[in-house]
């Protein structure tokens, strides 16, 4: 097995969390910080997406780790314009 800077940081045994809010928190905020994964996601992403409610403004979040992995979640969260202008068709579609 590769290790986590072999495989670009990414560590498959790591379990995937139940809304994208986490990735968020682990995307803005440096490693040592506490982070409060619920209160981020309402913070900064509640107003434009839900998990479980339907679509708001942006895709309901519901089974968002079921649709596409860890490593490509969490380079969408930080840069999704960086993501759409690779040519992603996942991300392309969203938008």
């Amino acid at each position: 097995m590769r290790s986590r800077r072999e495989n670009g940081g990414f560590c498959p045994l790591l379990p995937l969390p139940l809304a994208a809010g986490f990735w968020m928190a682990v995307a803005a905020l440096p490693a040592s910080a506490s982070v409060d994964a619920a209160a981020h996601f309402d913070s900064r992403c509640a107003a434009c997406h839900s998990v479980g409610r339907g679509v708001v403004v942006g895709p309901d979040l519901k089974g968002v780790t079921g649709r596409h992995d860890a490593r490509w979640l969490h380079a969408f969260i930080r840069s999704s314009q960086t993501v759409i202008r690779s040519g992603d068709a996942s991300a392309v579609a969203l938008f």
